[in-house]
């Protein structure tokens, strides 16, 4: 009888712990809201030439506390003489907590278009990933996908300050 008991105390012990702690990880998982909006995106600069730079104006609307990361990179449109596309990766962006001082005001950035890069339409290819909670931040990040910002590589000879 006593074992009986023993066993019957265990699993009333165990059983609520189990559905406690199931519970709790289903709420964490299932926080997948994405935590900002993207207002609008401009290119000041829609035209540069090689080795000078290119600027551009987000507004951005953060709805959430999250971590963000940015990975990046500067993509020609035009076929190099093998037919390959020319990419160029861009430093990262990482916030640990987003820049709510720009929360809805233009966030500029500027890049510098590589010397040697070929002419004609490119773009700015962000993929951008969140992390809202420990989970997210260890195992499973929030995707969405790319953003791509075009521009044109002009090689036409005008003259601009680098």
């Amino acid at each position: 009888m006593s074992r009986l008991l023993n066993r019957l105390w265990l699993l009333g012990v165990l059983a609520p712990l189990v559905i406690g702690f199931s519970g709790y990880m289903g709420m964490v998982i299932g926080v997948r809201r994405w935590p900002y909006e993207v207002l609008n995106t401009a290119v000041i600069t829609p035209n540069v030439p090689p080795g000078y730079t290119l600027n551009m104006a987000r507004t951005i609307d953060y709805q959430d506390d999250c971590e963000l990361h940015y990975d990046r990179k500067m993509v020609s449109d035009v076929p190099g003489p093998k037919g390959a596309f020319r990419r160029d990766v861009l430093p990262d962006i990482n916030f640990a907590r987003p820049p709510m001082e720009l929360d809805g005001r233009p966030w500029y950035i500027s890049e510098r278009v590589p010397e040697d890069f070929p002419c004609g339409p490119a773009k700015i290819i962000d993929s951008p990933s969140a992390a809202c909670n420990w989970f997210q931040r260890l195992f499973w990040r929030q995707t969405r996908p790319d953003a791509v910002t075009g521009f044109n590589v002009d090689c036409s000879g005008t003259t601009l300050l680098p």
